[in-house]
């Protein structure tokens, strides 16, 4: 393997089947969904324990992410992103289709992963709403001055609604998850995560639902109050910052940029992070122009973009708004 000749990789998706999920997601976002299944999650790239995502096309056709992260760590993660997390991908993008309200959850930080599950990374989350229906709602952190105390005599209780914050949602909202944070996602709305490569998750409470086989699904309340955030309420959306006249950096952390691009006509700049970015098209299609090529996006593709191939630019001849991901420069 050569890193001459690597490119923007379109690769397979990974559907998750959820009780909770539906069939949305080939309506809004163009996948071609297995017919009659509950489909929650697409992981459209990821390198987590066995959901790995493999390339469709191009040189390095059948192959998995993994095998070519570990060949060329450097080149396509970026040589100081690869320095700090090795020759294995950081982050994890996915879709979520709510066709149900999913259970309240709370997800690690980078500590307690390493500690108590032996494994690399917590789970901060970004979120951006690609689809809201008319009066969707989503929990995002615990109502002011909740106390864990509180929030333990309601759990007993079988009382957490009480304590949950509710929100309003609409289509383009972006939504910073720290590890910590109490969160649900109510129904009809579809959501693309940008999130450490975890699936490291604990149920506080899921509306007493049952699982097909007709018990409940288990919870991990001891667990979850250990990892919740009880001096912090993050109650509210994110107000996206404006680079230039079709950027929006929609979310920044320590862990990963998240942006939105608008793409009318362009050229719009991309790559050249000293990162990998991960570029998700989640309106219109157009041409990705890379040295050496051309790569088409359409609604719902995502690529994959190697740290060393830059410059790179998008352009449409049609609106097209794409997510943009990628590791901030190591500190």
């Amino acid at each position: 393997m050569k890193a001459s000749n690597l490119y923007p990789f379109k690769l397979s998706d990974v559907f998750h089947e959820k009780i909770w999920g539906g069939q949305r997601l080939r309506s809004v976002c163009g996948k071609n969904l297995p017919r009659g299944k509950k489909i929650g999650e697409s992981w459209e790239v990821c390198d987590y324990q066995t959901e790995v995502n493999v390339v469709r096309e191009g040189a390095y056709e059948g192959s998995t992410i993994r095998k070519l992260l570990q060949a060329m760590p450097e080149d396509i993660l970026g040589p100081a992103v690869a320095r700090k997390y090795g020759p294995t991908l950081p982050l994890l993008f996915k879709f979520i289709d709510a066709n149900d309200v999913i259970s309240v959850q709370v997800h690690p930080d980078d500590q307690h992963a390493a500690t108590q599950h032996h494994e690399d990374y917590g789970k901060a989350e970004g979120w951006y709403v690609v689809y809201a229906e008319p009066g969707a709602k989503l929990i995002l952190g615990l109502k002011a001055d909740t106390t864990r105390k509180e929030f333990e005599r309601c759990i007993e209780n079988d009382e957490v609604e009480k304590c949950l914050n509710w929100i309003s949602v609409k289509k383009g909202d972006a939504i910073f998850l720290p590890p910590g944070t109490v969160h649900a996602i109510g129904p009809g709305i579809i959501i693309a995560e940008i999130q450490e490569t975890s699936d490291l998750t604990c149920r506080l409470y899921d509306w007493d639902r049952m699982a097909e086989e007709g018990r409940p699904r288990p919870l991990h309340v001891e667990e979850a109050l250990s990892m919740v955030d009880f001096a912090v309420n993050h109650t509210g959306k994110e107000k996206p910052k404006k680079i230039g006249k079709d950027r929006l950096r929609l979310i920044e952390c320590d862990k990963f940029v998240y942006e939105k691009l608008e793409v009318r006509k362009g050229p719009i700049n991309v790559g050249g992070t000293g990162s990998f970015e991960i570029l998700s098209a989640i309106r219109g299609r157009g041409v990705l122009t890379w040295p050496g090529g051309e790569t088409p996006m359409a609604l719902g593709e995502t690529v994959l973009l190697p740290a060393c191939i830059h410059p790179c630019s998008l352009r449409s001849d049609e609106d097209m708004e794409i997510l943009r991901s990628y590791c901030p420069a190591p500190g």
